[in-house]
Order: C-alpha cells, then sequence, then structure tokens
C-alpha cells in the first residue's frame, strides 16, 4: 500500500482527529510502514522533533488499523538500532531490552505504536535497521565530504551497525509473507565492524582521525555523538535463523 501516490489512498492530516487515509476502499493484506524516525539529517532540537513526528504518525496509523473492520494480517515497521543506547562490546539480541537514553526512548516509543496492534491479531515485525549503506545515498552521501578529505571522527563507536540498502529490501519483501519473522527483527548484516573500520571501508583507505568539531563542519548532517560516537552490536539471531545471507557482506 502506498500513500500519497497519484491516484492511489491519500494520507489526510485532520485538526481535530488522528490523520486519516481516505481512497481506500478495498481490504488490505499487508502494510508497511516506512514512517521511521530519521536518523541523519538537521541534529540537535529539530532531529529529534522529526523523530517525534514519525512517532505521532505511526501511533496514527495504528489506530486507522485497529478500526478497520477488515485489518491487514501484518504490518511490517523500519525503526531503527537506535533503539537501543550505547551498549559499548555488549552482544545484543532481539528479545534484549531497548532504550536507555532520551534518543532510544523515542524510538522505543515507535515500537510500541506498531505494537500495539498485536492485540488486534495482526502479525507485527519491528525491524531495527543498521545504517544504510548505498552508493551516493545516506550515511554513504553524508559522510562523501569528510571521506574525501581522508578524516574521520577521533572518537567513534566500538560497533556500528550497518546494513546494505539491497538487503534491506529483500529483508522487508520476506518480512511481509515469513511468517517466522514475528517482533522484533535486527536487520544489520552479520559482519558488523568498529566505528574506524566501517569508515575506512567505505573510504578505500586509512583515515586521519581529525576533531570532533571540524567532522561536524565538514559533515553537518549526521549526529556525530548519537549515531556514530556510540556502540551498538546487533546479533540478527531472526535472519540469521532464517539463512539470512547477505547480498552486501561487506561495506565497500
Amino acid at each position: 500500500m502506498h500513500l500519497d501516490g497519484e491516484g492511489g489512498p491519500r494520507w489526510s492530516p485532520s485538526p481535530d482527529g488522528p490523520p486519516q487515509i481516505e481512497g481506500l476502499d478495498r481490504p488490505v493484506a499487508a502494510v508497511v510502514n516506512l514512517w521511521a524516525p530519521p536518523v541523519l539529517g538537521a541534529t540537535g532540537p529539530q532531529l529529534r522533533a522529526r523523530r517525534q513526528a514519525a512517532v505521532t504518525r505511526t501511533q496514527a496509523l495504528a489506530a486507522w488499523i485497529g478500526a478497520r473492520s477488515q485489518r491487514p494480517a501484518v504490518l511490517v515497521q523500519l525503526g531503527s538500532a537506535l533503539s537501543f543506547a550505547d551498549r559499548g562490546a555488549r552482544s545484543l539480541d532481539e528479545d534484549d531490552a531497548i532504550g536507555g537514553d532520551p534518543d532510544a526512548d523515542i524510538f522505543g516509543a515507535h515500537e510500541r505504536a506498531a505494537a500495539s496492534v498485536a492485540a488486534a491479531g495482526l502479525r507485527v515485525v519491528q525491524l531495527r535497521v543498521g545504517l544504510v549503506l548505498a552508493p551516493g545515498l545516506g550515511l554513504t552521501a553524508a559522510l562523501a565530504p569528510l571521506l574525501r578529505l581522508g578524516l574521520r571522527p577521533r572518537r567513534l563507536g566500538a560497533w556500528i551497525p550497518w546494513i546494505g540498502l539491497e538487503d534491506l529490501c529483500d529483508v522487508v519483501r520476506a518480512a511481509v509473507s515469513a511468517p517466522q519473522l514475528d517482533g522484533p527483527v535486527h536487520l544489520v548484516s552479520p559482519g558488523q565492524l568498529s566505528g574506524p573500520a566501517l569508515l575506512e571501508a567505505l573510504a578505500g583507505r586509512r583515515l586521519l582521525p581529525a576533531p570532533r568539531r571540524l567532522c561536524q563542519r565538514i559533515a553537518p548532517h549526521i549526529d556525530l555523538d548519537g549515531v556514530l560516537g556510540q556502540s551498538r552490536r546487533l546479533r540478527p539471531s531472526a535472519l540469521l535463523a532464517l539463512g539470512f545471507q547477505p547480498r552486501r557482506p561487506w561495506p565497500a
């Protein structure tokens, strides 16, 4: 189901109540919620406000699903590895407790909003997505000015979860029809890397550690402290149990 597409269903905000989805008069087999709280973009209070807005939209989507007489069978939701606060070198499986700082709590609220529809009998797949790598997009594009100069932040997380864009798309499609996937799913590459190793793999060369302030000026669309400065060692246990083999096993 695509919203706001030309000639298709439309997401209609309402000042007097939750937004409604208009122009959809047929049963829906599955819903894929792409309204994930953003990881990249503006930093500070503006980024937090955008993340909270995604939570509000997901709450409205959950209310719409719950109110339908014919509900979908599955809700697949894109979330983030940032549901965990900095956990150092500890290996994190899907049953580990999330949260731990204000940003992680926002991502946790996003998960809870979607999980609320499980009471209506839906299978709810919560994809905790690592940093998405694709040439010229997302993190790769945001880091490009820094990597071209041969620099990286001096302080980087011990473990930074990542996933290739192709693998993300594969898992989203699989999650719609795979009943084995239910609840939280760590959508990260099994080959996790340290912060310095990840950035050097993307750059294809050794990088010179540089002060955070300088790096933030060169790459202003990355929260260096929260995204790259913290450590989250997620293990994709649910995907590995299904025999997941990434098409992109290495970040370069």
